[in-house]
């Protein structure tokens, strides 16, 4: 599962967008908007994202918006709230930061049947564990067929096929600033997709959980059937190379689309720490 997560996105921004959503709610939205909402992220590659929450659907409260930097050094988040959308165009106030995580489960049924089956008793978890500004439902984050999904910021790091039991010691592992269970991990969103499964293979060998572990990486060498990676993981520099292929079965991408597709593959060939 790992290195299948959305790639290479410096920044999110999550803006809450109630009602119900089309098929393509976000690409949707006027042009303006858009643009004022990847604005928020400057020159950086950002994904965008509606939110919703139950509690607020039909609510009076301001609506709200986030920006996750996802910084490997220091990811942080930032709220905003306003009084109509409207309000994107103009000048925006200066965000509160936040220091508390988001957990954003995708329950887009209208784009993947599989999200909204999937997603929504995961959500439902989610809202018994937590105050009503810490979780909310996401349009689409990619990857159907790995729902549920659950996507956390500021870290940007995906789990996939989330279940009910996993909800109590994912919550716990983020608190302590650790990954969950790498086997569930897609990827940190920051990274391409190499570099999340090598992140990911390399953490497995050495058991090392925190997610502040990985202080910088790089992309040595790279060609269509392998990769070398370098991580700095915990102070140490590590090269790891990488296997790239293509599945030898045809998948069904999605619950609901015939449609069969070989995804990209990753295996882990070897890892050395490097010493100066």
């Amino acid at each position: 599962m790992a290195g299948t997560a959305p790639e290479s996105m410096d920044a999110w921004v999550a803006f809450e967008l109630r009602g119900k959503w089309a098929s393509k709610a976000v690409e949707s939205l006027p042009d303006a908007e858009r643009k004022a909402l990847k604005g928020l992220a400057g020159e950086r590659a950002v994904r965008i994202v509606g939110i919703k929450s139950e509690g607020r659907a039909h609510g009076t409260q301001p609506l709200v918006m986030f920006r996750a930097d996802a910084n490997l050094r220091a990811p942080s988040l930032s709220e905003w709230t306003l009084d109509e959308w409207s309000g994107l165009l103009g000048l925006l106030p200066s965000p509160t930061p936040r220091t508390k995580p988001l957990f954003l489960v995708c329950t887009h049924g209208k784009r993947d049947v599989c999200c909204a089956r999937e997603g929504w008793p995961i959500y439902e978890r989610f809202v018994e564990r937590l105050e009503h500004d810490e979780v909310w439902q996401s349009t689409h984050l990619g990857g159907h067929r790995f729902a549920p999904n659950v996507l956390v910021l500021p870290a940007g790091i995906l789990y996939g096929r989330v279940t009910l039991d996993d909800v109590d010691p994912l919550l716990e592992a983020t608190r302590q600033g650790r990954f969950f269970d790498l086997d569930k991990v897609r990827g940190r969103c920051s990274l391409p997709a190499v570099v999340q499964f090598a992140e990911v293979a390399l953490r497995k060998v050495l058991g090392m959980l925190s997610i502040g572990a990985l202080e910088s990486w790089s992309l040595v060498q790279s060609s269509q059937e392998k990769a070398l990676v370098e991580l700095l993981l915990d102070q140490e520099r590590w090269h790891v190379e990488i296997a790239i292929g293509k599945a030898t079965e045809a998948r069904q991408t999605s619950c609901d689309k015939p449609e069969l597709s070989r995804p990209t593959t990753f295996a882990l060939q070897s890892w050395r720490a490097i010493r100066a």
